[in-house]
């Protein structure tokens, strides 16, 4: 099977992803498979071999039968890539658009899992732009996430 690995990126977990990717690669290459090896650079353009790569719906992603996202972070695991993916009619691994997107978000994976009953550990939202929360109440130990 010849699977194209994506890789790099343009979140902040850019270099990670390049080393995820290194190693999907190889477990691809000694199992068998044919592993092309697709880099997403910091400004967002796709390279394969230091080439262009050209995106087009259907027609694949150089030539293989499906993509592996070794990528990390926004733009990458938030169903970004998978999206464009789809729209272009491109066979991936992994989950899908609506699945990526939740999951990346941490406040909204929390909500929909306590909606469907699964306790959770109490919990405070600090923004940036907005005065920390008061953490008090929650008590020791705590993780910043």
């Amino acid at each position: 099977m010849r699977v194209a690995v994506l890789a790099g990126g343009r979140s902040s977990e850019h270099e990670v992803s390049l080393a995820s990717g290194e190693s999907v690669r190889t477990g691809l290459t000694e199992a068998g498979h044919e592993a092309v090896d697709v880099r997403i650079a910091r400004d967002g353009r796709w390279t394969a071999d230091g080439e262009p790569v050209r995106l087009e719906p259907g027609g694949g992603l150089l030539g293989a039968d499906a993509v592996f996202p070794a990528l990390h972070g926004p733009f990458g695991e938030d169903g970004t890539v998978q999206g464009l993916l789809e729209l272009l009619d491109v066979a991936y691994v992994g989950s899908g658009v609506l699945a990526s997107a939740a999951c990346l978000d941490k406040v909204v994976f929390k909500d929909l899992m306590a909606r469907a009953g699964m306790a959770q550990v109490d919990y405070r939202l600090a923004r940036a732009d907005a005065p920390p929360p008061d953490v008090r109440a929650l008590g020791l130990p705590l993780w910043v996430k």
